[in-house]
């Protein structure tokens, strides 16, 4: 069975109104047998949350990517335990916030203005049992 995945975002009427861009983004990779993915909804309030949404979702697919490359590919090729799961999600979160604030020194504004809301998956073909 190979993974599909359908991923859609539109500008709101009140957006379109205002001429507001859409400040959504969702992406995905499908690696190995695992299918990783991440979509933003950037905060209306924040100035530049279409560039921090973007941002946010592209880093979660890097991280998981780079996992996926590693030598020690063991976080894909079996179940993690909470806490391991725990470990590699504050492990992405915390590069994400980096590149926000990155993205926000370069550009000389306020890491708030890049503000979203971040969701992130990993589903595999892996089941158990119980």
């Amino acid at each position: 069975m190979n993974w599909k995945a359908v991923g859609r975002s539109a500008i709101g009427t009140s957006h379109q109104k205002q001429g507001i861009v859409c400040q959504d983004y969702g992406d995905y990779r499908i690696l190995d047998d695992v299918i990783v993915g991440a979509v933003a909804d950037g905060a209306g309030s924040a100035k530049h949350s279409d560039v921090g949404s973007k941002l946010a979702v592209e880093t979660v697919l890097k991280c998981f990517s780079d996992i996926n490359e590693s030598p020690h590919k063991e976080a894909f090729s079996q179940p993690l335990s909470k806490e391991e799961a725990e470990k590699v999600f504050a492990k992405i979160m915390n590069q994400v916030i980096t590149e926000l604030q990155k993205q926000a020194d370069e550009e000389d504004y306020s890491v708030n203005d890049l503000a979203c809301t971040l969701l992130v998956f990993v589903a595999t073909r892996m089941h158990q049992i119980v």
